[in-house]
């Protein structure tokens, strides 16, 4: 895993948790190099992120938002990702 903090993109944070935005560049086949986003939830003691989601940055962040309004917890982030892809 990456050092998140030095890679952040977009902060937000709420009295509980911080989710961050970072950006990785992956190779993908018959195309190139590509930048993508991901999230990562952390707060006392306890971080989750999940990595390349999307290369859209503008909707992942609207949906950061949501997970900090909504105050989603890091143990649920893979689920959310899973939901937000089929949206």
């Amino acid at each position: 895993m990456k050092d998140m903090k030095n890679n952040c993109l977009f902060l937000i944070s709420n009295d509980e948790f911080d989710y961050r935005i970072f950006s990785s560049v992956v190779m993908i086949p018959d195309y190139g190099y590509a930048t993508t986003y991901g999230i990562s939830i952390s707060g006392d003691n306890v971080h989750e992120c999940v990595e390349d989601i999307t290369d859209e940055f503008d909707r992942l962040k609207n949906f950061c938002e949501l997970l900090c309004i909504e105050k989603a917890y890091p143990e649920h982030l893979k689920d959310l990702v899973e939901d937000f892809l089929v949206m």
